[in-house]
């Protein structure tokens, strides 16, 4: 999981999700609001590479304008 997580981290620079076509996009923005709220679930996770794993996944979310940063912020709140 830890080679994965590396691989990830080299090909995560490259990819834009966002450019990978109107459909694809689409698809997955859709994803990303699906799993947003459990992904800030983690924020409050007693383990702090859980923690520190969901900021790097939150960050690459509002890079690539995948989810609003209102939307983000108010499922943020919500989830406090």
């Amino acid at each position: 999981m830890i080679k994965e997580d590396q691989q990830w981290s080299k090909t995560s620079k490259k990819e834009n999700l966002k450019e990978m076509g109107d459909v694809t996009s689409g698809m997955a923005s859709t994803v990303i609001q699906l799993y947003l709220k459990p992904i800030l679930d983690c924020f409050i996770h007693a383990a702090s590479s859980v923690r520190q794993s969901a900021f790097r996944v939150t960050q690459l979310i509002l890079q690539q304008g995948l989810v609003g940063f209102l939307t983000y912020l108010k499922l943020w709140l919500i989830s406090l």
